[in-house]
C-alpha cells in the first residue's frame, strides 16, 4: 500500500515523541488524500491534558499550520487528572479547527496508548480558541475537589470557552448509573472556581 506524504509526516511525528515516553509503532495510513484518518497503537503513555498536547499539537500543525485548539474533553479520568493506565475508555479528545480549511481535526488518545485522528466538517469561530490555557487537568481537578466537588468513582473533564471565559468543567459521579455528574467550573487561566 502506498503511503502518501501526510502519512509519512504523521508517522515521523509520532515516532519523534518516543522522547516523551512513547514507543515507535507502525501506523495505518489514511485511505484518502482529502481525509486524514488513522490509528496508531501504543504510542503515548497516560498523561495530563498538557502532557498529551505535546503530541496532538504537533499532529494538528502538520494537518494545517493555522489550526488552533477549540476543545479538550475526557470520557473518564483519574482523580489526579491523568488518563488511566491500560484503560481503553480513559481518553483525551482534542479538537482543532482550521479557518483556512473550514474543517476540524480530532485527535483521541486512550489510556492504553492508542492514538486515533480524523477530519470533520464541524466549524468554530476564533473566539473558541483555547490554545493559551495555563491550568493543566491535574491542577483543575485538584481545585475542583478542594472547592466542594464530591468524591466519585467516575470523573470527567472538558475545557471550552463560554460567556464566562475559558473554563474546565470538572465532573464526578458516585456510580456509573447516576443520571448526571456533579460539576465544578475552574477558570483555565487562574485555577479559581467560577460560579
Amino acid at each position: 500500500m502506498k503511503i502518501n506524504k501526510i502519512s509519512k509526516i504523521l508517522i515521523t511525528s509520532l515516532i519523534t515523541f518516543s522522547a516523551y515516553g512513547c514507543s515507535e509503532k507502525e501506523i495505518e495510513p489514511p485511505n484518502k488524500k482529502e481525509v486524514i484518518t488513522g490509528v496508531a497503537a501504543n504510542v503515548i503513555r497516560p498523561e495530563t491534558a498538557m502532557g498529551t498536547m505535546k503530541l496532538t499539537n504537533s499532529m494538528a500543525k502538520i494537518w494545517d499550520k493555522d489550526a488552533y485548539l477549540v476543545n479538550i474533553s475526557t470520557t473518564d479520568i483519574g482523580v489526579d487528572g491523568i488518563s488511566k493506565l491500560t484503560y481503553e475508555n480513559s481518553k483525551w479528545i482534542f479538537t482543532y479547527f482550521s479557518p483556512s480549511k473550514l474543517q476540524s481535526y480530532v485527535v483521541t488518545t486512550s489510556g492504553t496508548g492508542n492514538v486515533t485522528w480524523l477530519q470533520t466538517s464541524a466549524t468554530y469561530k476564533p473566539e473558541n480558541n483555547i490554545s493559551n490555557f495555563s491550568i493543566d487537568s491535574n491542577i483543575a481537578i485538584k481545585s475542583a475537589m478542594e472547592n466542594g466537588l464530591p468524591d466519585g468513582k467516575i470523573y470527567s473533564m472538558e475545557l471550552a470557552k463560554n460567556s464566562k471565559g475559558m473554563l474546565w468543567f470538572v465532573g464526578s459521579k458516585k456510580e456509573e448509573t447516576d443520571p448526571k455528574y456533579q460539576v465544578k467550573k475552574v477558570d483555565a487561566l487562574s485555577g479559581y472556581i467560577v460560579d
